[in-house]
């Protein structure tokens, strides 16, 4: 009888464990994770590099439309992350640089067609080739603060915020400004300061 007893209690406590250990289980379960249900999880799409241009490749625009108008509404995310260099900005020899206001045009065409910016969150940060040839931001020749969906230049902090908890993205930018013409502009930089906000940022998140 005893030697029943003792293995009913060594089993009780090898499955169920301690109470320290149970209420560490149990505090497992209530955190966010994954389960066999599609529970606490939200989809982020990321895509970059675009480069849509008025000379090279148009099939990069064709495809570009085609994401927008068909292949993300399969995965539906909570939030798009486009990471810089929506356009090209390069000249059709392929060896200068300048901003043409047609790629922004249609770029920014594609987005209103397939009402990209009212089904997701799109957040679309600047690369380089959006800021070749810039001498100023607030230059005309600046069509990332006309057409992009975000139109927001430095570093931020964007929360998406769930039911099941909040997630933080911060996103960099290091473009130059001024912004030099191609070859002189493929290296970003970030001053003191800038990494000072970018500490601030961290904390925030």
């Amino acid at each position: 009888l005893i030697a029943t007893i003792m293995a009913l209690l060594l089993d009780l406590y090898s499955t169920a464990g301690p109470p320290q250990q149970q209420q560490k289980r149990q505090s497992q379960v209530l955190s966010p994770a994954p389960g066999a249900e599609a529970d606490n999880i939200f989809w982020v799409m990321q895509v970059t590099d675009l480069h849509i241009s008025k000379f090279l490749d148009p099939g990069r625009t064709s495809d570009f439309e085609k994401f927008c108008t068909e292949n993300i509404d399969f995965i539906k995310p909570s939030l798009v992350l486009v990471t810089g260099d929506l356009t090209d900005s390069k000249t059709k020899d392929k060896l200068g640089s300048d901003q043409f206001e047609t790629e922004w045009q249609m770029y920014q065409t594609i987005l209103k067609k397939s009402g990209a910016m009212e089904k997701w969150k799109w957040l679309d940060i600047r690369g380089n080739h959006d800021t070749f040839n810039i001498p100023d931001l607030r230059s005309i020749r600046n069509y990332y603060r006309k057409y992009s969906a975000l139109r927001k230049e430095g570093s931020f902090h964007y929360v998406h915020r769930t039911p099941f908890g909040n997630y933080s993205f911060i996103c960099v930018d290091a473009v130059l400004m001024p912004s030099p013409k191609r070859p002189y502009n493929f290296f970003g930089i970030l001053s003191k300061r800038q990494m000072d906000e970018l500490s601030v940022l961290e904390k925030e998140s």
